[in-house]
């Protein structure tokens, strides 16, 4: 993974069961000893 890239991330819904897959923007890795990321939600909704 690289930053810039879009990817899909499954994002839960409120009562956490199984959510959709939607379009992320990989903006930059989080510092630290586990693989996180910062993203931006991708919509086509203003």
């Amino acid at each position: 993974m690289k930053a810039g890239k879009l990817s899909l991330l499954r994002f839960p819904h409120a009562d956490l069961r199984a959510g959709k897959l939607r379009p992320v923007l990989l903006v930059a890795r989080v510092p630290g000893p586990h693989p996180d990321w910062l993203v931006a939600m991708v919509s086509a909704q203003v």
